[in-house]
């Protein structure tokens, strides 16, 4: 892997494979960073004050000490004239790290045309922001916050595509009572929810708190389907999670995805709860 005159040579991605580390990938990761902005002639203090970082930040980037977030990685493209390699490897990047179950589920995400999603515990992933899933993260003591969040964070980007899928999310109310990451990260976190209600490709629904038991308690869970092929379903763990491709297990998720769909409360009663709970948590 090099690069001539600022223009990465010719193969690099086919050299981009399942036998790349992690680690391997975010150093080359940095290096083309670094390479891109001297051949610009630029400092690593010149290029951070245009997108908004420190020279102490930029170094962390470059040595593959943080992964940088996915607007910022077109940015520096746009502006280091890269024609969108940094960007475009990125997602290279990001899921080297992914137990490989997780991997094989992020890529059918990102072909969906529909997901259906049940997420019991927090706010379903898809719609966090920065600052809650850092929270969650950090929680959890990961050895890895920023790969994760950048994950996260990158993940998202299948919500701003061109043909973005159509969404149906379940949570449970609790999730909105649990104030991840303090009063202020929580109060932005519901802002959010209901900035995506606003889409007429999403849906979201919460089960009240008076719910006893209900179809979902085995834990979390998402359906996707495409415009070809057969749904497939990740059910979620504690430690990790599972693709499920058998017709007769997916078929027994899709009833009770459409069982916990009736033990909701309708998405108009759902967007209230969240209006109260953001009405409680303003000063």
């Amino acid at each position: 892997m090099g690069v001539h005159n600022g223009v990465v040579k010719a193969g690099v991605l086919g050299e981009v494979d399942a036998e790349s580390t992690a680690e391997s990938l975010a150093l080359y990761w940095g290096q083309l960073l670094k390479q891109f902005r001297e051949s610009a002639g630029l400092s690593a203090a010149e290029l951070g004050r245009a997108i908004n970082y420190s020279p102490a930040a930029m170094s962390l980037f470059e040595n593959a000490r943080r992964i940088m977030p996915m607007e910022t990685a077109r940015t520096c493209d746009a502006l280091l004239k890269t024609g969108g390699q940094l960007a475009g490897l990125l997602p290279y990047v990001l899921s080297a790290d992914l137990p490989p179950e997780f991997k094989d589920y992020v890529r059918h995400e990102r072909r969906a045309n529909q997901i259906l999603a049940f997420e019991p515990q927090v706010v379903s992933g898809l719609f966090q922001t920065e600052a809650y899933a850092e929270a969650v993260f950090r929680a959890a003591r990961l050895d890895n916050v920023e790969q994760s969040l950048a994950n996260r964070m990158n993940r998202q980007e299948i919500l701003r595509g061109d043909d973005p899928p159509y969404i149906w999310v379940i949570m449970e109310e609790h999730v909105l009572d649990k104030l991840v990451g303090g009063r202020d990260v929580m109060r932005a976190q519901i802002e959010r929810l209901l900035l995506e209600a606003e889409n007429p490709r999403i849906v979201i629904q919460f089960i009240p708190k008076t719910v006893g038991a209900h179809a979902g308690l085995d834990g979390p869970l998402t359906i996707l389907s495409f415009p070809e092929g057969p749904d497939i379903v990740y059910a979620d763990g504690h430690a990790s999670g599972r693709l499920i491709l058998a017709a007769r297990a997916v078929a027994a998720c899709s009833r009770t995805y459409d069982l916990l769909r009736s033990t909701a409360v309708s998405p108009e009663q759902s967007i209230a709860m969240l209006k109260a709970k953001l009405e409680e948590l303003t000063p």
